[in-house]
């Protein structure tokens, strides 16, 4: 073999074994990622015993739009006296 089939040779072999931890790198990367995705919705998840708290946290969320919309409508009332 001359030095540039030599060359080619370790190069090639160079290419396969770093493709091969790419490759391998890749998986345990997604694999990684996934289980830290259901481990992180796992944390999300309220158990049935906390139910009431997240129907207090609904309500007292619906009573802050409530007195918004209260607030901003007399906001807008007004004594109008153009047509006097």
């Amino acid at each position: 073999m001359s030095k540039l089939d030599d060359y080619a040779a370790v190069q090639w072999a160079g290419m396969k074994q770093g493709a091969g931890e790419v490759g391998r790198d890749i998986v345990a990367d997604v694999g990684s990622t996934y289980q830290a995705f259901l481990m992180g919705d796992a944390g999300w998840r309220v158990p049935r015993a906390h139910g009431d708290v997240t129907q207090t946290v609904a309500q007292e969320a619906e009573m802050a739009e409530v007195e918004d919309a209260i607030a901003a409508r007399d906001a807008d009332t007004g004594i109008d006296l153009g047509n006097c």
